[in-house]
């Protein structure tokens, strides 16, 4: 193994900072939770017609193409669906609707699609108003779409999140960092502000009072609890209490009980048993597993100078701190597992695969595929990994690349990114990148595929304070803009081409199916040393690329060229 060069890259930047704009209270006397709201709010249509200038809206579209082993999924809900919550969470509230937005057609783009706008081409100007909407992305139907959304509280929001198993129940955070929970999105009912602990019956002003500040939110996938992140060091505030700063979890109608707290300097006396530290760590986001089991959350160590994560599950005691696994970027496998990136534990880039307890069952540095800096790698749905990297290293922009170090896509803008978010089937991923203009900072939005496309969304955003992904269709209410193409298909690995008389190289053989899906039958397995003739192809679906062939016997049927590890065609 090839031994990387000693790197002492620079952290990887902050996740966006949620403004501070103070907002006006949205209900004078807030109605307890479980209890149906009398107000009503009327959900008005998202417009872009106060925009001074005319966004090109686009779709980024194809679903994830890359290749791969097929993972256990065990108990998890396949992604985008609904399963039903388990008794003791969060009632249903009426049944869930069928999310039907308004789709516009437009033409296609007339660049290239792998060509990156040009810092040129951003527009200064935004809507008079970009505090009231927030803005959905959803890779629904295998086509990523994005759109404004009114959510039902006037003064906006920084961070929202909608149940996946009820459409209906949304919670979101205005800028005050002041948490809201929505019991009946469809029909427009108003939010409700908690008041039990960590929270308060006195609503603050602004984010510098707000003991509770809350920066970020997930439902669990079988939508039986709401986690949410409390920080009140991260606005620089000397005005609020940290003894709330943690991780939450609000199940049921109970309350919410803290999962892990943190011990800011501002705490003098903190109970937490950190036994050989660290003694400083905060927490700077939070994902559930696809078994809604655990918690992922990422933590800055600033002692250390260094990222790592904590697993910690529903009944977690947060006086005593998890095992802290220091990996500066990591994600969830779909299988329950953990991918890593960045700086490892030797405090080199490289990517790879651990298990809950840390052991590892698949490390690759990076320098090995030619990269010198890796983050936010992660599996997709056939398994195979994809990561962020630059051969450069740290400072720069960043393209998606395999597990091989082929490169997916083009650059994605001309700065390194400040925020990465991965749709949850962990085919396309947001970037926002804080790039110089005239003296100024300008954000840019991008949505880049693993099939390999990648668009600026930076227009169609336009100031919104909250952009996330969403597990199915775009919500009710939205101003869904979007171009669905064909995707191109991507080169072959392995040379295969049509016409080819090829065989199995796979010493497991590979199944034979009637269509080219993970889900179509599969009459048998051809076994190693099988020849096939090359009918037609490529087409990538469900991460793989799928080859028609004719074997010795004349059937027809489709096979995969690799399952992202191994290569299953090669030469005779």
């Amino acid at each position: 193994m090839t031994t990387a060069p000693s790197l002492t890259p620079l952290l990887p930047p902050s996740p966006l900072p949620l403004p501070g704009t103070p907002l006006r209270p949205l209900l004078a006397s807030a109605t307890p939770i479980g209890v149906p709201p009398t107000l009503e709010t009327t959900l008005i249509p998202a417009t872009f017609t106060s925009m001074p200038f005319t966004p090109a809206f686009v779709t980024v579209s194809g679903p994830a193409e890359a290749t791969s082993l097929t993972p256990v999924i065990g108990d998890a809900p396949p992604v985008g669906v609904a399963v039903s919550p388990t008794p003791g969470g969060f009632a249903p509230i009426g049944v869930p609707q069928t999310l039907t937005p308004n789709v516009l057609a437009l033409p296609s783009p007339t660049l290239p699609p792998e060509l990156v706008p040009t810092i040129a081409d951003i527009p200064l100007s935004v809507p008079a108003n970009p505090l009231t909407r927030a803005f959905a992305l959803s890779t629904s139907g295998g086509v990523v779409a994005g759109g404004g959304v009114l959510l039902p509280y006037g003064g906006g929001a920084a961070t929202f999140a909608r149940s996946p198993v009820d459409p209906n129940q949304v919670a979101m955070v205005d800028p005050r960092g002041v948490l809201y929970l929505v019991g009946s999105f469809l029909s427009g009912s108003a939010p409700v502000r908690p008041e039990y602990s960590p929270f308060s019956v006195f609503e603050p002003n602004a984010p510098e009072t707000n003991n509770a500040r809350v920066t970020r939110l997930a439902y669990s996938p079988d939508g039986t609890m709401l986690a949410f992140l409390v920080d009140t060091e991260g606005d620089g505030s000397t005005q609020n209490d940290s003894i709330n700063d943690g991780v939450w979890i609000i199940q049921g109608t109970g309350g919410a009980r803290q999962a892990l707290r943190e011990c800011p300097p501002a705490v003098s006396v903190c109970p937490v048993d950190r036994a050989g530290g660290p003694f400083v760590y905060n927490s700077l986001d939070l994902a559930w597993s696809y078994q809604s089991d655990a918690l992922l959350i990422p933590l800055d160590l600033p002692e250390e100078g260094r990222r790592a994560f904590v697993l910690v599950s529903p009944d977690q005691d947060a006086n005593r701190l998890p095992t802290i696994h220091r990996y500066d970027s990591a994600h969830w496998a779909f299988d329950g597992r953990i991918v890593v990136s960045g700086r490892g534990l030797e405090g080199q880039p490289m990517f790879g695969v651990i298990r809950r307890d840390g052991g590892s069952d698949f490390i690759q540095r990076a320098a090995e595929i030619g990269l010198l800096w890796t983050q936010d790698a992660v599996m997709t749905l056939g398994g195979r990994l994809i990561v962020l990297g630059s051969p450069a290293g740290v400072g720069g922009p960043l393209r998606l690349y395999d597990q091989d170090g082929a490169a997916l896509t083009n650059w994605i803008g001309s700065a390194p990114p400040e925020r990465v978010s991965w749709s949850p089937d962990r085919s396309a991923a947001l970037l926002v990148t804080a790039e110089e203009r005239d003296g100024q900072v300008v954000r840019r939005f991008f949505v880049a595929e693993v099939s390999g496309l990648v668009r600026e969304i930076t227009a169609q955003v336009a100031g919104a304070l909250a952009v996330e992904w969403v597990g199915d269709a775009i919500p009710p209410g939205v101003d869904v803009h979007q171009t669905p193409s064909p995707t191109p298909p991507l080169p072959s690995r392995f040379a295969v081409q049509v016409g080819a008389r090829l065989q199995i190289v796979a010493a497991a053989g590979v199944n034979f199916r009637t269509e080219p899906s993970l889900s179509a039958p599969t009459p048998y397995r051809l076994n190693f040393g099988d020849s096939v003739l090359i009918l037609e192809g490529p087409i990538n679906a469900d991460s793989l690329m799928w080859w028609k062939v004719e074997t010795s016997t004349g059937a027809q049927g489709w096979v995969a060229e690799s399952d992202g590890f191994t290569q299953i065609l090669g030469d005779l």
